[in-house]
Order: C-alpha cells, then sequence, then structure tokens
C-alpha cells in the first residue's frame, strides 16, 4: 500500500535523528554475568502491552559492556523483519552488538490493521507548518487529502484531522523506546556510548 510522500519523509526523517546515539546511564551495579538471552520478550508501557524481539550475541557473557542496536521495521510489518535474516544476527555475533527488535502498534485491539509507529504528524495528519498541502484547502496536511483514501486507525478516532493520518494512537512509541532501552539496560551490559537506532520503511 502506497503512502503519502510527506508522511514517508516525516518517517525517513524520524530514522535520521534516531541514528545518533542515545545516551544511557550504565546499568546499576556495573556489568554482571547472565542477563537475558535471544528471544522474543513483552513489558508494559502506559498499560500497553508491548513486545520486543532480543537477539544476544553468541558467546556474550554480559562481563563486558556491548553496543545496543535497535531494529525497527517498516509500516506493516514486525519484529521479525530484520532479525529474521541470518546476514543481520551473523553481522550482530560477529561485531559483538546486541539487537532488539520492538513491535508497532496496530494489529491488535483498538486497532485490527498494520503495525505502525506514531511520530510527530503520523496521527494527525497535520505536520503544523502553515503551508497548504492539499489541493482541497487543507492546510498543514501531510499528504494531499483531498485525493489520498483513508487509512487511519481506529483508535485516532478522536485526533485525526484528516485522511492523511496513517499510525496508531495507543501508545507514544519515543516514550516506549526510551523506556525499552532502560528495560535492557537494568538486564543486559549495554555502553551507554554506544546505542543506536535503524529501520527502513
Amino acid at each position: 500500500m502506497n503512502h503519502p510522500i510527506k508522511a514517508s519523509i516525516g518517517m525517513l526523517a524520524l530514522l535520521a535523528v534516531t541514528l545518533t546515539p542515545v545516551r544511557a546511564a550504565p546499568p546499576p551495579g556495573g556489568c554482571e554475568p547472565g542477563g537475558w538471552r535471544s528471544g522474543t520478550y513483552t513489558m508494559d508501557h502506559g498499560g500497553v502491552t508491548r513486545s520486543f524481539r532480543l537477539h544476544v550475541p553468541e558467546g556474550f557473557k554480559g562481563d563486558g559492556p556491548a553496543p545496543l542496536v535497535l531494529v525497527f521495521h517498516g509500516w506493516g510489518g514486525n519484529e521479525n523483519a530484520f532479525l529474521a535474516l541470518d546476514s543481520v544476527t551473523l553481522q550482530a555475533d560477529k561485531r559483538g552488538y546486541i539487537l532488539a527488535a520492538p513491535r508497532g502498534l496496530g494489529s491488535g485491539a483498538p486497532d485490527h490493521r498494520n503495525n505502525s509507529w506514531t511520530f510527530s504528524g503520523s496521527a494527525t495528519g497535520l505536520d503544523g507548518d502553515g503551508v497548504n498541502e492539499s489541493r482541497d484547502g487543507d492546510t498543514d496536511a501531510i499528504c494531499d487529502s483531498g485525493i489520498t483514501p483513508d487509512y487511519s486507525y481506529v483508535s485516532c478516532e478522536n485526533v485525526k484531522a484528516n485522511s492523511c493520518s496513517w499510525t496508531h494512537c495507543q501508545d507514544n512509541d519515543v516514550a516506549f523506546t526510551i523506556a525499552l532501552i532502560g528495560l535492557l539496560r537494568d538486564r543486559l551490559c549495554i555502553d551507554p556510548d554506544r546505542v543506536f537506532a535503524v529501520g527502513g520503511s
């Protein structure tokens, strides 16, 4: 399914911003052997159950800090989009990276559609720059709402301003990502100077 160009550019901008290392506090008590292993985990965030897949490098003992790479799937994908690829996990093993691939929201209640990530403008359909992007006069629309089908999710009924709304409104994904980094920092030995994010759309 094709999405509005401006919305896709917004997603790319989000990904570009997240490529900058994120500073996280060192784990309490320093690095200790043990911790989580590769697998799928869940966490509660704001009353919403969030899931993520973790890949811990072969031979990782937690006795020294490792880089963390957050891997975000594209619209409609899930946590297996990249971690199911041997080429990705083999490189993580070779380089000693811990990989965490969270799942976006949208495929469960109240939305029964594709998983997505919410970022500025994606839920409301508005960009806030004051420029009219739509043929039908919809100022600040992130797409041409006059010709764009309505992809909006049930959870966004009270915030969507036009048919350019195309992500969920069940949770704050930026806050979720920060909480996820904190959780991983508590369970694994992560280098706070080497926390990165990448994704595809």
